[in-house]
């Protein structure tokens, strides 16, 4: 049986709160953290989305 995987994208304040709830729900294979908006370009770091 081939398993069709589907992609959610969530938003929340705290997201390291959310990935470990989100993380221990069944079903649920991968939870990555990012940032929506902002000034920083590219894919900024915590420090760096931040300033």
């Amino acid at each position: 049986m081939k398993t069709k995987l589907q992609l959610a994208t969530l938003g929340g304040g705290c997201f390291w709160c959310i990935e470990a709830i989100y993380g221990q729900i069944k079903g649920v294979k991968k939870v990555v953290s990012g940032y929506s908006g902002g000034r920083a370009p590219g894919r900024p770091t915590y420090r760096e989305a931040n300033l």
